[in-house]
């Protein structure tokens, strides 16, 4: 089952579909985001951990996420973990 087919299973089963109707279309293209995007977290450090606790990511991630053991030493090695 595709991750968009649970995701409507999902939405089905909390009634969310009863005020909205929803036409799930297959994507046609993609749009590869420009540079500066890329590695934001590595250019931008400063505003990036602002981001990262002021908006609860980190917390969210930590209660929701299984992290690997290689991804948490990445992160502390870069000064977020």
């Amino acid at each position: 089952m595709t991750i968009t087919k649970k995701l409507f299973l999902l939405v089905v089963a909390f009634g969310a579909w009863l005020n909205h109707l929803v036409k799930i279309l297959k994507a046609t293209e993609f749009y590869p985001a420009e540079e500066y995007h890329q590695d934001y977290y590595l250019k931008n450090p400063f505003r990036y951990k602002a981001y990262y606790y002021g908006a609860g990511r980190k917390s969210f991630i930590e209660e929701n996420w299984k992290i690997s053991e290689q991804k948490k030493k990445e992160l502390k090695r870069i000064g977020w973990a």
